[in-house]
């Protein structure tokens, strides 16, 4: 499952990659002390760029206690010339949808 919301233009650089990764933690921590059947892995980020894009994703894994289950939670932020493009994925696998966005155009 995927959701894609457009936002102002945003630039990342590894500064605000680190702060960013930083916000997401202590929400997985505050959602689970909420729901203590969830356990949150490490987020992982990943920064590149071409010539046209810049791309910043969170992959967290997250695995349910009660029935053993793994789900995999990315967040992508998508830069071009004029736009950010904030990406939602929630997937039962690590693959991504990330190979298609380097196609996106305005």
């Amino acid at each position: 499952m995927s959701k894609i919301c457009n936002t102002a233009k945003i630039d990342f650089n590894k500064t605000d990659a680190a702060i960013l990764k930083q916000q997401l933690k202590a929400n997985n921590e505050n959602t689970a002390l909420n729901n203590p059947t969830l356990e949150y892995g490490e987020i992982t980020v990943k920064l590149k760029g071409s010539k046209n894009h810049k791309l910043a994703r969170y992959t967290t894994q997250i695995r349910n206690k009660l029935d053993n289950s793994t789900v995999y939670n990315s967040i992508y932020y998508l830069t071009g010339n004029s736009y950010t493009l904030v990406i939602y994925e929630f997937s039962e696998d690590e693959d991504s949808i990330e190979k298609y966005l380097w196609t996106t155009k305005t």
